[in-house]
């Protein structure tokens, strides 16, 4: 028996926190080969920042064999700095001997600072601040085996000495546990996303009143069907005038996404969440970095304002089996780290 503790960076409020999480479980469930032979035990972000010097000191998981980052981004600016990095670094020093694992790094830039990074050279945070690199180098170096879902993160941990293996984000091995289907639909759907809500609300390339008027004009014009999974989005519907279906329901969402043939999302993991269910043109609204994690599915941005100069992505033909394939070489890379 492997226990396994995930720190995800988020609680389960909203359906890509859940597919990230269920994506990290399904690799580890994989690599150890028996459902039964694996313990997840969760973390609980909202009460370990909370309870910031006592959580993971105190808290009783028992023994733990793996430890393993799951989704969302961990790298922004300023991130060595965070809370959340103390837990990461509390749960490496309570639990010395066990496997360190990276599941989905991905970063989070404004477009200003990911060009000044990565096109400019002349950025204050990375290249100016040898510091800053020498604390993520000393943190993601203790790690085994680390995934990152976007090249921008890649790019990053290699500034700072740190190998990696770029990949689909966690959230596409979530498959097993999501309603799919070969049959496309004929509808359209929006899930909505404003951006004054969100943690990108200063690096739009637009006025976020834009950015909303965009999705709404799509959304009456192909007669789309409109979600979210944020009050403050519902909220914003509400306001104008515009009806939408407010839910954090998974398998709800999941089923309704098979009835539908195109999708424009600002939410990334809900544009990956309809990729899984059997959407295959899906448009995304960027806002930061984390758009990024949708090239390597062949989803499509739409710049709202100003255009972005970023890393084209090479897409795969037969998108799914090149999943699998993946799949199957990052399970074999976990096993022999976890039984090695």
């Amino acid at each position: 028996m492997k226990r396994a503790l995930i720190i995800h960076p988020n609680n389960f409020y909203n359906i890509g926190d859940r597919i990230t999480f269920l994506g990290a479980k399904a690799l580890l469930t994989k690599a150890v080969g028996d459902p039964k032979k694996l313990d997840v035990v969760q973390f609980d972000m909202k009460r370990a920042l909370a309870e910031l010097d006592t959580y993971v000191s105190q808290y009783n998981w028992g023994d733990v064999d793996i430890i393993a980052l799951a989704g969302s981004p961990w790298i922004w600016n300023t991130c060595e700095r965070t809370p959340k990095y103390k837990l990461i670094y509390d749960a490496i020093k309570r639990y010395p001997n066990a496997k360190k694992i990276a599941l989905g790094v991905g970063s989070c830039f404004s477009y200003t600072t990911y060009h000044n990074i990565r096109y400019g050279k002349n950025d204050i945070y990375f290249f100016n601040a040898p510091e800053r690199k020498l604390i993520l180098h000393q943190l993601y170096d203790k790690f085994d085996y680390i995934l990152v879902r976007d090249k921008f993160a890649q790019w990053l941990l290699e500034q700072c000495n740190i190998d990696s293996n770029y990949t689909y984000d966690t959230s596409a091995y979530s498959y097993k546990y999501i309603q799919r289907r070969n049959i496309q639909g004929k509808k359209k759907v929006l899930f909505f996303y404003d951006p004054s809500k969100g943690v990108s609300k200063q690096s739009l390339g637009c006025d976020a009143d834009e950015y909303i008027s965009y999705q709404i004009d799509w959304a009456k014009k192909n007669k789309a069907d409109i979600y979210c999974n944020c009050c403050g989005g519902k909220s914003t519907l509400d306001k104008r005038g515009v009806k939408g279906t407010f839910t954090v329901d998974l398998d709800f969402m999941s089923k309704k996404f098979t009835e539908y043939d195109e999708m424009l999302t600002g939410r990334i993991h809900m544009g990956v969440l309809g990729f899984i269910s059997g959407i295959r043109n899906i448009t995304t609204l960027p806002v930061d970095t984390r758009f990024m994690t949708t090239l390597k599915f062949g989803m499509k941005p739409k710049f709202i304002g100003d255009e972005w100069k970023y890393d084209k992505e090479v897409v795969e033909k037969r998108i799914w089996n090149d999943i699998y394939k993946e799949e199957q070489k990052i399970t074999n890379s976990l096993r022999k780290i976890i039984y090695e």
